[in-house]
């Protein structure tokens, strides 16, 4: 359990007016826009630099990032990092942090997010989600990573809800992936490829979506070896059998049929399952693919990726496949 630190449900707001006063957060909020319409002038900004406050600072910094001043955004972060409150509370940590995310420096936000204790699940998810934002901007995937899975507590399946905002549109509108999509590309980047085909095939969207990582997760495998890549779907097979997750028993399938004729393999059981599932699933596409799959595989392993991307309607009523 985690140490208490700070009060635990003092509004950002509250804290913002008692740390910094009434006024900066007035004059804050309704320069906020007019900050952002141009490049602060120089004169105002070395005013900001010698007697500028914690928030003056941060809108400075949003400032800089907007415009690319880089010269400008060294020497904020530098200058927030004396001037941020005390004492070290949950609250004015995150919101340092945040500054700093702000002044684009993820790094100094990491060492920051280090010091503080979460207490509840509220403020537990806040410092995850932050933690995950200033390791995925200082690119330091191992750690974004690790922040994915802490959020759902190791429960893969639970990041497809997740959806979480990796930029802004012109309009200053969030734009949003899913979290899943997201780990899988941290471990992509630090070469688990095992580990990154199994979280995308522990998604369960079907259509585009579900063709998609079906597909990348087919050239993650790529990279291992035969009996690794022979466990790893045999367990994402299983599961989602278990979850009556058709469309993607129906893709794994596929996809240990084609590996199996490319490396030669007897593929006669897993033909009869996969013909078997498309009767079920009134798959045409897949079964007149079966019948032409000897010649234009073997001939063409190039055709996997053509084989793998085709979206499947979603039947919760269909009876389970027999062994």
């Amino acid at each position: 359990m985690f140490g208490f630190m700070g009060i635990q449900f003092l509004s950002l707001t509250i804290f913002l007016m008692v740390s910094v006063g009434y006024s900066s957060v007035s004059r804050a909020m309704s320069n906020e826009k007019r900050s952002l319409s141009k490049p602060i002038p120089e004169n105002s900004y070395e005013q900001i630099l010698r007697n500028g406050d914690f928030l003056e600072l941060k809108n400075a910094c949003i400032n800089a990032s907007t415009f690319a001043l880089n010269n400008r955004l060294r020497v904020l972060s530098k200058k927030l990092l004396s001037v941020a409150p005390s004492p070290k509370t949950y609250e004015l940590v995150m919101a340092n942090a945040n500054a700093h995310m702000a002044c684009k420096s993820p790094k100094t936000a990491q060492e920051l997010l280090k010091g503080i204790n979460p207490v509840s699940e509220i403020e537990r998810r806040s410092w995850l989600i932050l933690s995950w934002q200033a390791a995925k901007a200082a690119m330091d995937h191992s750690k974004a990573s690790w922040a994915l899975t802490e959020l759902v507590e190791g429960d893969l399946e639970k990041l497809e809800k997740e959806m979480l905002t990796v930029s802004y549109s012109k309009d200053g509108v969030p734009l949003k992936l899913s979290a899943l999509d997201l780990l899988a590309e941290h471990e992509q980047s630090i070469g688990r490829w095992d580990s990154a085909a199994m979280v995308l095939l522990a998604g369960r969207k079907s259509g585009a979506i579900g063709a998609r990582r079906i597909a990348l997760a087919a050239q993650l495998i790529g990279h291992l070896e035969r009996d690794k890549r022979a466990r790893l779907l045999d367990k994402a097979f299983n599961q989602a059998y278990s979850d009556k997750a058709w469309w993607l028993v129906e893709d794994i399938l596929r996809l240990q049929f084609i590996l199996a004729l490319i490396e030669g393999d007897d593929v006669k059981s897993l033909r009869g399952k996969l013909e078997s599932l498309a009767i079920e699933l009134d798959d045409d596409y897949t079964l007149l693919e079966l019948i032409n799959s000897n010649h234009s595989l073997q001939k063409d392993p190039s055709n996997l990726r053509h084989f793998l991307s085709i979206p499947k309607k979603d039947d919760s009523k269909l009876k389970e496949m027999k062994d």
